[in-house]
């Protein structure tokens, strides 16, 4: 499984999760099966007031949960219209993040 988060920073496990889905300056996606990650620019900065549905474009990246601290409804459609699970929880890092999964609530 794939897990995409938001990031404020590229700093491997230890960056911060962003608060805002969409305007998080990088992407982090964790393979729980290889245990890597990667981390690349935001590729939906560039689609902001361009297209109508600028979430839909991750989906590109074939993820199957994306873990945010926010994200807004029409995101929200866009990422569940596609199978994608949306989870959320009160964790700061990467690491903490998948350091406290079971505690992840699903949005």
């Amino acid at each position: 499984m794939k897990v995409l988060f938001p990031l404020e920073e590229n700093k491997s496990f230890e960056s911060k999760i962003a608060l805002h889905f969409g305007r998080a300056p990088w992407i982090g996606i964790y393979d729980t099966e290889t245990k890597q990650l990667e981390i690349n620019p935001n590729p939906i900065l560039n689609f902001h007031g361009k297209i109508e549905r600028p979430a839909l474009k991750l989906t590109e990246l074939e993820f199957q949960v994306v873990f945010v601290k926010g994200i807004g409804r029409k995101a929200i459609e866009a990422l569940k219209e596609k199978g994608i699970k949306i989870k959320t929880g009160n964790f700061n890092t990467i690491r903490e993040a998948l350091k406290n999964k079971e505690k992840w609530v699903e949005i």
